[in-house]
């Protein structure tokens, strides 16, 4: 158990350093394919408009 936290740990760090945003900071935008094969570019449908919440989910 110990030997998995240490891994985990290693891991966050290593991973949020190289391209953390700051507070105020305008969120990159990013592309992505629905189910249906179609693309959609999600950030500049909303850029200057109410806030956007974004949460990502799987289910494995």
């Amino acid at each position: 158990m110990r030997r998995f936290l240490l891994s985990i740990a290693i891991f966050l760090a290593l991973t949020a350093s190289a391209n953390a945003l700051s507070v105020g900071d305008e969120a990159p935008d990013f592309q992505y394919t629905t189910l249906k094969g179609k693309n959609v570019s999600y950030i500049a449908q909303f850029k200057n408009k109410k806030p956007l919440y974004i949460i990502f989910w799987a289910s494995w």
